[in-house]
């Protein structure tokens, strides 16, 4: 996972990052990367590719389940999500909100 995360925000197509968010929920995010990785799905959720954006989510998800203090904002997103997004982002976020998150 250091390998891929470590490299995450040089990643220049949209089919590289899509495989990266899919793959989120398996990654562990070290502290080392956890900033970056933040602003790489910053970057994808305003992607004008409509699958990265809306896996951008699940990546939210993993790094929030990583780290609490992300659970906040990450429910913020979610909303927003739900309330403007395509029918396949609302899915995405309605199927991560059923799993919740770990316990700290």
């Amino acid at each position: 996972s250091e390998a891929i995360l470590g490299n995450v925000e040089q990643l220049s197509t949209h089919e590289g990052r899509l495989h990266v968010l899919q793959c989120m929920h398996a990654l562990p995010i070290s502290n080392a990367r956890q900033h970056s990785v933040e602003r790489f799905l910053r970057h994808c959720l305003g992607s004008p590719h409509k699958f990265v954006s809306t896996w951008a989510y699940s990546g939210l998800h993993a790094l929030a389940d990583q780290y609490p203090e992300y659970r906040a904002e990450v429910s913020e997103l979610f909303e927003h999500g739900l309330r403007d997004g395509s029918a396949s982002t609302r899915a995405r976020i309605r199927k991560l909100s059923a799993l919740g998150f770990s316990e700290p």
